[in-house]
């Protein structure tokens, strides 16, 4: 490769061996800009020019790596920022549905809990249970636990106000005395739990009271209730209050007598009824 002396106006470029079809224009315009600007930075050799298109070669790799590097980083803290938006908005959702003592079911995602302040039994709210698809799955609870201290060896009834307006399915409050910290359902005693599965609240339906009876005995270690949704619809809960009972007071629920109730005959054998 031959230069021609400092003085001149232009780079004569002698493409020995190809090495003009690696030079890109982009190159040749930053030298040629450099020989009209700055003559004193001019290569006075071979191996200075070759520098020079290296250095410039190696200066477009680093800068296109650096666009690439940000335009990425670009879309990474979109992408970053839509996840922690949405982490924030259901952050902000669930704790919109804290409610002092109570604990709503975190496994049903088509059922959302709130405080009312339009409708309420008394005071000036309530809480309120709903539905947030056509078909929700498999059902919204609203529960809370307290110590049986206060009612050991004692018929325990828990009154509290329901308001419904269902499209489909019931509304169910419910009531259970526990031992031990891991209940199961094969666990149920008789006169210990009592969820209405025979007396569902269903429709549209204005306050309406409804009782819960059950016996707490030494052996239990907690009392929980609640109310849960089973379908589509809103409903909403106040007022609910507990009360020693005398044993005179029946006990309430399918579990009243025994887990499984027996009738004295067998019933509906032809499917007719």
């Amino acid at each position: 490769m031959k230069i021609i002396g400092p003085d001149q106006n232009h780079l004569e470029i002698n493409a020995d061996r190809g090495r003009m079809s690696r030079l890109s224009i982009f190159t040749f315009c930053v030298i040629k800009c450099l020989t009209c600007s700055h003559r004193k930075l001019l290569p006075k050799s071979r191996s200075q020019f070759r520098n020079l298109v290296i250095f410039h070669r190696r200066a477009r790799i680093l800068a296109t790596a650096r666009v690439v590097k940000i335009l990425w980083g670009v879309r990474r803290n979109k992408r970053v920022d839509s996840v922690y938006r949405q982490r924030r908005i259901k952050v902000a959702a669930s704790e919109k549905t804290k409610i002092l003592g109570w604990y709503p079911s975190v496994s049903a995602p088509d059922y959302e809990v709130i405080i009312d302040h339009d409708e309420k039994h008394s005071g000036t709210r309530c809480a309120s249970l709903r539905s947030l698809v056509k078909e929700p799955r498999p059902f919204g609870n609203i529960t809370q636990a307290f110590s049986p201290d206060e009612y050991i060896d004692h018929r325990l009834r828990m009154s509290a106000w329901v308001r419904t307006r269902l499209k489909s399915g019931t509304a169910q409050l419910w009531l259970r005395v526990d031992t031990g910290d891991d209940w199961k359902s094969n666990d149920v005693k008789p006169g210990k739990f009592d969820n209405m599965d025979d007396r569902p609240i269903e429709g549209d339906t204005d306050w309406t009271k409804y009782d819960l009876v059950v016996d707490v005995s030494q052996e239990n270690t907690s009392i929980v209730f609640g109310l849960m949704l089973l379908g589509e619809g809103q409903i909403w809960l106040d007022d609910i209050s507990f009360e020693k009972v005398d044993k005179d007071v029946p006990l309430t629920g399918t579990y009243a007598v025994s887990r499984c109730p027996r009738k004295l005959q067998p019933i509906n054998l032809n499917f007719e009824e």
